[in-house]
């Protein structure tokens, strides 16, 4: 469907900031979201519920204003949301959600004499300047808990690494921090008020710098605030003791109730009569045995068979834990340390050892991270010992970890692959305009598992999906997503699943989407990231132009071309230049990053080649395209074609060839026929140096060789000229299969030789001789191979040197 232009047409939202950045559990807001085309706004698709749209509008083009109600019950912490308005859907963004009455920074407060007053337990919602100190005053009694944990680059909005402490009435800092394991680059503080009276918390950037757009909420009060819990984790369903560890007030006991499936990363939030945290503790669920570093002094823990769970504490500095564990032989074992990953400080590292105490393998850091992680094969079935220490020998009551054993467990997981290396949120959402396509190439990550990917997903009402089978030995898909003309316009977050079957029972995995927010130096690092587990699909209003690709009619053959045609429709009064280019190549097949249907145009050529060695099979193409529109861009797709790379039909080489300037050359072509084809071939030699050309010629199948006489003109350029090759269209069922070969070849060009000329006396008249009859005229030269010309040029030199010689010798005399 495609309408007239400006009728119901606009471009993909953006959206930039949401103001405030979190709320307050049970009570109600209005949600500011600024950016850049809003006017159309028509939801925010917030990823967990608990949260609440009561109406949203749009008072600017690049505002949208929301009333949000927070249930009592939603989940306390950060909530990941989009905006969909009715041409496209954003980036994502974060709100957090708080058990705190939230109140606004008020300024002055720079001061420490004049700080501004709050009450215990809030929120303040506030921004540090460049060189802004801001200072916030609370009273406590003796004995009484005061915490202090703030949201600040966990905001999702710019590199900012606040510092908070704690201080007495004389200035005296009673707890301080600037990174923390539990909040990253975010500051956790916690005390026991030693006395009644006013305590200062003061919050500034790390380093005393800070911009407009270094915003924060800052959770005040006599919440508990532990830093992480053990043990770290524990089967699923079960109902497991744990402790939550540092806290100022002490530890904290309870009994949790695991969720009944497994879990990476399960939130846990401690609580007790003075609050709960501001944000959770992170906790494993797995199906592992779980063994629990026993406290009694002397106590041996007995030898454990996988999959088991270690649990332990490196409580003091330099200590050293020990598990034994009994592996089978030639068995591979995953060893997996979980530590930092669930905000232990711990910088692990594991070593095993045999029976005999020889050590057999180690892993600090590895691709997780700090966590380490490695693969180890049994050599003997046997009793082996595992032992974790800190990397630097650190210690303390919060070195908790888990260590986990087992055999190798097979996984798939499916996420959208960045489409831009900087901006990780460009076209990582699915909006499909109505009575149109659009296209996202899909990763695979298989893990200890191989074969073909089945993917499945559910889509909006109105859009279907066409989605090849993913080969085994490729990692990426391209995925056409296409809206019904009538389709209504709506949206909404949709899992998305991938299956292989096999003996044994299918592996499904599920999406897996890492989104960063915040990225900054040295290295472009990622400091703080998002993980997403549904797909965010719209339908859209109508593009101003949609494309087709025209399926290829012959194969795309090893070492050849192909010409793929692309036709743009557009709509009346849209004539925009409109880029295209191909979403996924298969391997060994090449092409332009984009090419350009120009203002006005409706068709395009898009030249692909294939390397000598490309794989020959079947591959999905896809083509996707982009042209601008209510200052801003909306992308379509074409439909899915088969490209085919096949063997050719025919290759050959070429030798050297050596030529004087005004000469012609004779260029042999030796060939070898592959495949067989009808007709004839028109064969080209290309690449020739400039003053220099040949005719176009034409082989048949059973040919073995082709010459190529190329004319070279006197003022032709001297030298070697390599990487001429031959060109061979071979026609099936009228269309051209172009092959390319004998690439690297040489032509040398070379100057004329100076002939000498032999000076002689004049010899006396000689009578008539009777007219001799002609000879027969010789028959036409067969061309000279490379090794032929060789030998005729060492003859010809050697002639030429000796006739220098007698020249010389009759000069003399």
């Amino acid at each position: 469907m495609l309408c007239a232009l400006g009728q119901a047409l606009a471009a993909a939202p953006e959206l930039h900031r949401v103001d405030p950045p979190g709320g307050t559990r049970g009570a109600e807001l209005d949600l500011t979201l600024r950016g850049k085309r809003l006017a159309d706004a028509q939801e925010i698709l917030f990823y967990d519920g608990g949260i609440e749209v009561l109406s949203i509008s749009s008072p600017e083009p690049d505002v949208a204003v929301a009333k949000l109600r927070i249930t009592p019950a939603c989940r306390i912490g950060e909530h990941a949301l989009r905006l969909r308005t009715a041409s496209g859907i954003s980036e994502m963004r974060t709100f957090h959600v708080g058990a705190l009455p939230t109140v606004a920074e008020t300024e002055p407060n720079s001061d420490f004499a004049q700080p501004q007053v709050i009450e215990l337990n809030q929120t303040v919602f506030g921004v540090v300047q460049n060189e802004d100190v801001d200072h916030y005053a609370v009273t406590a009694s003796a004995g009484q808990r005061i915490s202090a944990e703030i949201e600040a680059i966990r905001l999702g909005e710019t590199m900012f690494d606040p510092y908070v402490a704690i201080l007495d009435a004389q200035r005296f800092e009673l707890d301080a921090c600037d990174d923390s394991a539990l909040g990253l680059q975010d500051s956790v503080v916690s005390i026991v008020a030693p006395e009644d009276g006013t305590y200062i918390v003061q919050v500034r950037e790390a380093a005393y710098g800070g911009s407009g757009a270094c915003r924060y909420r800052l959770h005040v009060g006599t919440f508990p605030r532990p830093r992480v819990t053990f043990p770290i984790g524990g089967k699923p369903g079960e109902t497991l003791a744990v402790r939550h560890l540092g806290d100022a007030a002490g530890e904290i006991a309870e009994n949790v109730v695991l969720p009944d499936t497994p879990m990476e990363r399960w939130p846990v939030l401690a609580a007790d009569d003075h609050g709960v945290a501001p944000s959770p503790t992170w906790m494993r669920v797995s199906n592992h045995t779980n063994v629990i570093e026993p406290t009694a002094d002397g106590a041996k823990l007995e030898p454990v068979a996988p999959p088991v769970a270690f649990n332990g504490i490196l409580a003091t500095e330099n200590e050293r834990d020990r598990f034994q564990v009994t592996l089978k032989k030639d068995q591979e074992y995953d060893v997996r340390l979980l530590a930092r990953s669930h905000r232990s400080p711990l910088d692990g590292v594991i070593n095993i050892f045999g029976a005999d105490g020889k050590h057999l393998k180690g892993n600090d850091d590895s691709q997780r991270g700090v966590d380490s992680t490695m693969r180890f094969r049994a050599p003997a079935d046997g009793v082996y010992d595992v032992r974790i220490r800190d990397h630097l020998g650190r210690g303390g009551s919060l070195f908790v970890y888990r260590l986990e054993i087992d055999a190798p467990q097979p996984s798939l997981a499916l996420s959208i692959e960045k489409y831009n290396s900087r901006a990780y949120q460009y076209r990582q959402t699915i909006p499909v305009a109505q009575g149109n396509r659009t296209a996202a190439l899909l990763r695979v990550q298989r893990s200890d598992v191989s074969g073909a990917v089945a993917i499945v997903s559910e889509l909006p009402a109105g859009v279907s999906c066409d989605t090849p089978e993913l080969m085994a030995d490729v990692q990426h898909v391209p995925v056409v997503f296409s809206a019904a003309a009538d389709a209504a316009i709506a949206g909404g977050l949709y899992p998305l699943r991938g299956r292989i079957a096999r003996e044994g029972g299918d592996i499904v995995g599920g999406f897996d989407q890492s989104v960063p927010l915040v990225i900054a130096q040295p290295n472009e690092t990622i400091y703080y990231q998002v993980q997403l587990d549904r797909v965010a699909m719209a339908v859209t209003q109508p593009a101003p132009f949609k494309i087709n690709l025209e399926q290829p009619a012959v194969p795309l053959v090893q070492a050849g071309r192909q010409d793929l045609k692309v036709s743009v429709e557009r709509v009346e009064g849209y004539d925009e230049a409109i880029e295209v280019r191909i979403l996924w190549g298969p391997p060994g097949v090449s092409f332009p990053g984009s090419i350009n249907v120009p203002k006005g145009a409706n068709e395009a050529i898009y030249t692909v080649t294939a390397a000598g060695d490309a794989p020959p099979r079947t591959w999905p193409m896809v083509m996707i395209a982009r042209g601008p529109h209510d200052g801003g861009e909306r992308w379509v797709s074409s439909q899915r074609v088969d490209l085919t790379v096949t063997e050719p039909f025919v290759s050959g080489s070429i030798q050297m060839v050596a030529a004087e300037q005004g000469q012609t050359a004779s260029v042999i072509c030796a060939l070898q026929q592959r495949k067989p084809f009808e007709g004839d071939a028109a064969i080209s030699l290309l690449n020739l140096p400039p003053k220099t050309k040949t005719a176009v010629g034409n082989i048949k199948a059973a040919d073995e060789q082709t010459v190529f006489d190329v004319a070279i003109e006197k003022d032709a350029p001297c030298g070697k000229h390599k990487n001429i090759f031959c060109e061979a269209v071979v026609m099936q069922n009228g269309h051209p299969i172009v092959h390319r070969f004998a690439f690297g070849s040489e032509l040398r060009i070379d100057a004329p030789r100076v002939a000498v000329v032999e000076t002689k006396p004049p010899e006396a008249a000689k009578p008539e001789q009777p007219a001799k009859p002609e000879p027969p005229k010789p028959a036409p030269k067969k061309p000279l191979s490379r090794l032929e010309q060789l030998r005729q040029a060492a003859a010809e030199r050697e002639q030429a040197e000796k006739a220098d010689a007698d020249g010389a010798k009759t000069e003399s005399k």
